[in-house]
């Protein structure tokens, strides 16, 4: 992997406070508009589940993390870009949407679903690596 780690994650902390400040400002504008919640939980829309760490938060996270490696490895690199956006962007605008309405505690599992999928991430690539590694170095060499 070229460049410097920090470099990359400091592009994920940019691109997630991005996503977050974007739905804090279009569900503070549809709250003017009445279309949001005036104050209160988001969770009573439908999205109850999301600021909640469960299995599928963990599932969903190590795949991607799997999937972001092997893509990374294969040169598809389109396709790590959105394994890492499709389980990061949902908890990081539900962040921002919950602060536009007031809702501290829906924030905080948020907070709570993504730091467990960046970590999930790093450990499933982390992981993967290891084991692609692992298989090389016991394959026979090919002539």
């Amino acid at each position: 992997m070229r460049g410097w780690p920090g470099a990359h994650f400091a592009a994920l902390a940019i691109g997630l406070a991005v996503a977050g400040l974007a739905a804090y400002i279009i569900t503070a504008l549809l709250r003017v508009g009445g279309y949001a919640p005036a104050n209160g939980s988001l969770g009573d829309g439908g999205l109850g589940v999301l600021p909640t760490v469960n299995v599928a938060t963990v599932v969903v996270a190590f795949t991607a993390g799997i999937a972001g490696i092997l893509a990374f490895e294969t040169r598809s690199s389109s396709a790590v870009g959105v394994a890492i956006s499709i389980t990061t962007i949902p908890a990081a605008a539900f962040i921002g949407a919950a602060a536009a309405v007031h809702d501290p505690s829906g924030a905080r599992g948020a907070l709570a679903v993504l730091a467990a999928n960046v970590a999930i991430l790093v450990i499933a690539g982390t992981v993967t690596l290891l084991l692609q590694h692992l298989l090389r170095r016991r394959r026979p060499p090919s002539t």
